[in-house]
């Protein structure tokens, strides 16, 4: 009896008395072994995300980790009691935005940044990856903003607070790839909300210093900024 476990972008095949397992090649015409009983052919070894797990008491298991798109298809095994079976393995590349919802700035905060990535897709087209804000396509005559490749896979978007959004409150994020999207909400944090926020957190220097290299890149003058609202905070 088949079983199917799918977590954290790990796939599991299971199949009691297992005796190999095979895939198709790129021709799509012939199958190709990759493992006879508990040994694990080089091809696959090498790889390092293929992984067989057996025991006495447990049912053999082929472990896929960080499944991509060229890990799809047809699997096929052969049983000691009940001969060959297959089954179809789909992969469902989906963008992901860190860090996770909600963002939340602070008012010293004059930048931050997001990552868009497809971790089943080891090579992605980035003129194909698009960002909007409330739905409508990110362009610079209402932000100013960067976007850089950080891997094969992955977008960061950087975005500048000035004249342009000086009064930013709050907006949703979108990242959009294959007609695929994933949502980030940014939103600010008031001067009224930031005094009644814990008190070993709103006067800790080190918290907030922390807040702001992880909502983005750190510059000078956020830094001057930093120092006076803090100054600010303590005499208050």
């Amino acid at each position: 009896m088949w079983q199917t476990l799918i977590a954290n972008h790990h796939v599991e095949l299971q199949y009691q008395f297992i005796i190999s397992w095979f895939r198709p090649n790129s021709s799509r015409t012939h199958l190709t072994l990759i493992a006879i009983g508990d040994i694990l052919f080089s091809e696959y070894a090498t790889i390092g995300r293929y992984n067989l797990i057996s025991s006495v008491s447990s049912i053999p298991r082929l472990l896929i980790s960080n499944v991509s798109l060229e890990d799809q298809g047809i699997y096929t095994c052969k049983s000691s009691s009940s001969g060959q079976h297959s089954i179809k393995l789909l992969v469902n590349s989906h963008p992901h935005i860190t860090p996770s919802s909600p963002l939340l700035l602070y008012p010293v905060n004059r930048t931050f940044s997001l990552t868009c990535s497809l971790s089943c897709d080891t090579e992605i087209n980035f003129n194909d990856l698009t960002w909007l804000v409330n739905g409508e396509l990110l362009n610079q005559s209402n932000y100013d903003f960067h976007t850089e490749p950080i891997s094969s896979n992955t977008q960061r978007l950087t975005i500048f607070f000035n004249k342009k959004n000086q009064n930013f409150l709050q907006a949703n994020y979108t990242c959009r790839y294959n007609e695929k999207e994933a949502h980030i909400l940014v939103r600010r944090r008031t001067k009224d909300e930031f005094h009644r926020l814990p008190r070993q957190q709103d006067t800790s220097a080190q918290y907030l210093f922390q807040t702001l290299f992880d909502t983005g890149h750190i510059h000078l003058p956020s830094i001057y900024m930093m120092m006076i609202f803090l100054l600010l905070l303590y005499l208050s």
